[in-house]
């Protein structure tokens, strides 16, 4: 296959197999299907919203969705200065749209399907044309549940799927300088990346500055614990907020979410969506009716710690 900007994404071959027959698509016909692509943080959304904006040959502009606060915002700083030519405007944490009521009404709108892929929206005595065969949208979040069905309905949906530890290597191993990294270190490497091609970019460019800092060619064994310890990299990859939770949660046999959140001085919802996740993801805790309880593996992981 012809070397194109999606040759240099790592994994997501489904993901990437439907946007290149899109592109083709593009070229043949002038018209990007408005898509909006979905997967957790760190996964790649950013990366290739940015090789899609190569392919499609267009000024790309990248819009942090909550900073648009309603129609009026997007009109005036966006649609009026921005889109009179081809462009592609990539809408960030997307979902954000929802809560601009005026904002998502007229994106519904303006993303209406039909033949010629033009829509004309009424707006404050004014007509607005849409041409979408000018405006590529691409929309990217990690919330997709907040977007409406209605607006989902009116894009094309692209999932991307959890990274196998084996990409999750590649893409290390691709950001690392040239020094010499055995498969025994780049296993123990992705094992604290969280699972994410983010974290697996974040690791290799903290280790290459390392190496330079110690004038290092090879990084083995004694290099990678050393690093752990410079760093304060811990088993999984665990951060101090959820290390914390487990050693609060290993005193008691089972202790409420309200009580967790009161000994760390954090508010419930942190709690709850920035700690527990990863912590249920890797069986370290479990919910119960009673409120939450430590495993036998997230003892055993404190206990490594030790």
């Amino acid at each position: 296959m012809k070397a194109d900007a999606f040759s240099s994404y790592i994994g997501q071959e489904q993901a990437v197999r439907l946007l290149r027959f899109h592109v083709r698509a593009f070229r043949e016909t002038g018209y990007w299907p408005p898509s909006l692509i979905s997967s957790k943080r760190g996964n790649g959304k950013s990366f290739l919203s940015e090789l899609i904006g190569k392919e499609l040959s267009k000024p790309r502009i990248t819009i942090n969705a909550s900073t648009i606060k309603n129609a009026d915002s997007f009109v005036e700083q966006i649609f009026i200065p921005l889109c009179s030519t081809p462009v592609t405007l990539h809408f960030d944490e997307s979902h954000t749209i929802s809560h601009a009521k005026s904002l998502e009404d007229l994106l519904l709108s303006a993303l209406s399907p039909n033949k010629t892929h033009i829509n004309i929206v009424d707006y404050q005595g004014s007509q607005l044309v849409f041409d979408n065969r000018k405006i590529s949208w691409i929309f990217s979040t990690t919330n997709v549940e907040e977007h409406g069905l209605a607006f989902r309905n009116r894009l094309k949906y692209i999932a991307l799927a959890e990274y196998k530890p084996i990409e999750l290597g590649q893409i290390f191993l691709s950001h690392v300088d040239g020094h010499r990294i055995n498969n025994d270190i780049i296993k123990q490497v992705v094992s604290v990346a969280r699972g994410t091609a983010r974290n697996c970019v974040l690791l290799a460019d903290d280790i290459n500055n390392f190496c330079q800092v110690y004038r290092l060619t090879n990084f083995g064994e004694d290099e990678w614990l050393d690093f752990k310890k410079t760093m304060s990299v811990n088993v999984l990859g665990l951060n101090s907020d959820e290390i914390s939770y487990l050693k609060l949660a290993s005193k008691h046999a089972q202790i409420t979410l309200t009580g967790i959140a009161s000994a760390m001085e954090q508010d419930r919802k942190s709690v709850q969506r920035a700690i527990e996740p990863f912590l249920l993801k890797l069986g370290l805790i479990t919910v119960q009716t009673g409120g939450r309880k430590i495993t036998t593996k997230g003892l055993e992981i404190l206990k490594k710690m030790e």
